[in-house]
């Protein structure tokens, strides 16, 4: 299999070796897509004027009331014609919470208000990248950091872009070899998807609540996911403290770190919050 170099969010750089090894899935009868046979080089001419497909943002609301919104909701799995996964070599041991827990800036409690779109461009590196999902979480509670908003932008590696947006990633050698880079006409490019997920990795939803471990990146003034799927648990919300009067209180009592209970992405099971702080 090729290796293919991305220029990953600050924190995964700190967690992976510079090289991932792409594996791509096909839909069946399709042709073969042009990164199937070389590696991209990630710098070529970007264009930064388009460079997310997004929906427009949910406005903040009450937590009993929030209704989420998905940019993939608009889209038809069938028209998802490549699915791209990517092995890494950890330099860090995500699963140590020592370790999470000295690389992120805020750990949160957080519902996902929104899944806006996904970008594969860094302005302010005025790079390609590996497509991320970008969004906005209403904060529920803050466990470390100063997080004081009630609303926050997130990105995070993984996500589903059109076609016309990942082709912008591809060098022109790349795009000359064929595939969909010449059988789809300009207008398909823009209403086909590409979908990257690192390996082992699980999908950020719309809707649900999780654990996350961020870190600030001024590269997109988002506050980043990070730690792969280490740094995304989901939370049983029939777990969480019912008491209305704390609602706006962001602060996480300690005894509801043992009854809290967050999901185990490795085996299903349910562990306590505090079991997840510590392990």
């Amino acid at each position: 299999m090729k290796k293919r170099t991305w220029l990953l969010p600050v924190s995964v750089i700190l967690l992976v070796a510079l090289a991932a090894t792409a594996v791509l899935v096909l839909k069946p009868d399709e042709p073969a897509a042009a990164v199937v046979t070389d590696s991209p080089a990630l710098s070529n001419t970007p264009n930064p004027t388009t460079t997310t497909t997004a929906a427009p943002t949910a406005e903040p609301t009450d937590a009993d009331t929030l209704t989420s919104t998905s940019y993939l909701d608009d889209i038809d799995p069938d028209d998802i014609i490549m699915t791209e996964t990517s092995s890494m070599d950890l330099i860090m041991n995500i699963y140590d919470s020592t370790v999470r827990n000295e690389y992120c800036d805020s750990i949160i409690i957080g519902t996902v208000q929104s899944i806006d779109g996904a970008i594969n461009y860094n302005p302010k590196e005025n790079m390609y990248t590996a497509t991320m999902t970008i969004g906005q979480i209403k904060v529920d509670k803050v466990i470390k950091g100063d997080i004081a908003q009630e609303v926050i932008p997130f990105v995070r590696l993984g996500g589903t872009i059109s076609w016309a947006e990942y082709e912008k990633s591809l060098t022109e050698a790349q795009k000359a070899k064929g595939g969909y880079c010449t059988s789809l006409t300009a207008e398909e490019k823009k209403q086909k998807y590409t979908t990257y997920i690192p390996n082992e990795d699980i999908v950020i939803e719309a809707g649900k609540t999780y654990v996350m471990y961020m870190q600030y990146t001024s590269d997109y003034g988002r506050y980043e996911i990070g730690f792969l799927e280490a740094g995304l648990r989901e939370v049983d919300t029939a777990t969480l403290p019912k008491d209305k009067t704390a609602t706006k209180d962001k602060t996480l009592k300690d005894q509801d770190k043992q009854t809290i209970k967050v999901k185990n992405n490795k085996t299903g099971k349910y562990e306590t919050l505090e079991d997840v702080l510590t392990e």
